[in-house]
């Protein structure tokens, strides 16, 4: 079922991306105003997106673009369509030592192993995207 949610998605962004670069080229007098248009309006959505900077990390008073950049979505969607219901294993290299808290002291000098990301979800909420979005953002 992934699978085919990806190609869903793919297909659907592939088709606003042509609708958008149409309707930007229709507008524009020239052909060579048009490709300096569809580029810079396309950096900014690709900046703003989510994939570059994280949605969590983007300013507030740049947040509106996120939500204008029709990128943001599917790459909102097919996250939570790749990375839901996922279990991930840390191998050895991977582990962190974490120091043991005795009330507010670390001086105990005893330290665990932990995997600092063990599902799909973690890794979701890491970047400020929500899992129950997917079908909405398709």
């Amino acid at each position: 079922a992934k699978f085919f949610i990806f190609v869903l998605g793919f297909t659907l962004t592939n088709m606003v991306a042509l609708g958008f670069v149409q309707v930007c080229t229709v507008l524009a007098p020239d052909v060579g105003t048009a490709n300096t248009i569809v580029g810079a309006i396309l950096s900014a959505y690709d900046l703003f997106a989510g994939f570059l900077i994280a949605r969590n990390l983007i300013p507030n008073y740049w947040i509106w673009m996120n939500y204008a950049s029709f990128l943001a979505y599917p790459i909102e969607a097919l996250s939570a369509n790749e990375l839901r219901g996922a279990r991930i294993e840390c191998r050895a290299s991977e582990w962190v030592r974490v120091p043991i808290m005795i009330g507010n002291s670390t001086s105990s000098g005893e330290e665990r192993l932990v995997c600092p990301v063990e599902s799909g979800e973690e890794i979701l909420a890491s970047f400020g995207l929500k899992e129950e979005r997917m079908w909405i953002d398709l």
